[in-house]
């Protein structure tokens, strides 16, 4: 069970802080009088509610292994029959509460702004209520955030588990830094076959390339959706990941109405693939023109941001004259004249605040 709710125990604490604030200002207000002030508390108790982030990021997880260990252990599944039935968790079942941290954050956005629609502007506490709204939303997002994460790099994981990558020059890591895009994000996948062959791929977009998988067997659940068997390859690489900066996306004219045609043009190859309908054709059009233009214009910005830097170290940052007064042991540039020639080369010490100097011919 402690892998199931995480850090339930976080969760009870911070909410108890919040009860027992709230409690403490009921009290202050006297009885059967109605609390003015609560805004000062929900500022200073949103921002401490994080341990929602990490809670709500793994319930998918949670719920899928709590569904597995009910299905695999009768008596564990007992047990939670058992639970339903205790007058402390009110007739409901032990699943029910993996989603209830979710919907108590995303209630909060809507109670804030419900507050401040009611409080008048020249309240002492509208201020306070409309700075609430917006850590309260803050908070949903940063939860929201979370979740994202934690989904793209479960599935990232899956993909280096179940996709045999043999034959490219260094190991793909999935769930690793791209070279300028930051974490690798995975963006879409989906069913793509071959325009003349007709041989199924299975497409794989991420932030920075677009990977052509096959199936290694016939009968292969959709990707994602197998959790067990770790290091069980169902997917083979088809073609080498396509970087998105060198891509372009093309729909013939000359395509028939009901054959959902494109061409993704890499280099100097181009690859002729056709989708299930001309939404799934939209989508992927869109999702993979987005991205390439997102890594296009953020290398393009990265490689300015250098060349910048680079040409200001070029440029110095100042100019020093320097006058040699005298210079010792000389040697002669002409051995017939012996004399030395008037252009000398200097060098301080690096940083020195009593440099030596030295004289070179």
């Amino acid at each position: 069970m402690a892998a199931v709710f995480v850090n339930w125990k976080e969760l009870i604490q911070c909410n108890t802080k919040l009860l027992k604030a709230l409690r403490v200002r009921k009290k202050m207000s006297g009885e059967n009088q109605p609390v003015h002030m609560i805004g000062d508390i929900l500022c200073e108790q949103l921002p401490r509610m994080t341990p929602y982030i990490r809670f709500c990021s793994c319930q998918l997880s949670a719920s899928s292994m709590l569904s597995k260990k009910i299905e695999s252990d009768p008596d564990f599944k007992e047990h939670v029959k058992k639970l339903a039935t205790d007058t402390r968790t009110k007739g409901m079942p032990v699943s029910s509460y993996l989603i209830k941290p979710m919907q108590r954050i995303t209630r909060y956005p809507l109670l804030t702004q419900k507050i401040l629609k009611y409080t008048p502007e020249m309240h002492a506490d509208y201020a306070n209520i409309k700075t609430a709204c917006e850590k309260a939303e803050e908070l949903c997002q940063q939860v929201n955030e979370g979740v994202r994460e934690k989904e793209n790099s479960d599935r990232l994981e899956w993909l280096q588990n179940h996709v045999d990558c043999t034959g490219l020059a260094e190991e793909l890591i999935f769930n690793s830094l791209t070279n300028c895009l930051g974490p690798r994000k995975y963006l879409h996948s989906g069913k793509l076959n071959k325009a003349k062959s007709n041989k199924e791929l299975f497409v794989f977009l991420f932030n920075d390339f677009l990977l052509f998988t096959q199936p290694i067997k016939s009968g292969l659940p959709m990707p994602f959706t197998t959790t067990d068997n770790k290091n069980v390859m169902e997917y083979k690489m088809y073609k080498h990941p396509l970087f998105l900066n060198e891509v372009e996306l093309k729909i013939p004219s000359d395509a028939a109405a009901d054959d959902f045609i494109f061409h993704i043009n890499h280099i100097d190859k181009v690859y002729a693939l056709r989708s299930e309908s001309n939404n799934d054709r939209n989508r992927w059009k869109d999702r993979i023109e987005k991205a390439s233009k997102h890594y296009i214009e953020t290398e393009k910005k990265k490689r300015e941001k250098l060349q910048r830097a680079r040409s200001q170290r070029s440029k110095g940052v100042g100019r020093l004259m320097v006058v040699i007064i005298e210079g010792y042991d000389l040697k002669p540039s002409n051995s017939v004249t012996g004399r030395a020639d008037p252009t000398v080369r200097s060098a301080w010490g690096h940083r020195s605040t009593r440099p030596r100097w030295y004289l070179i011919t």
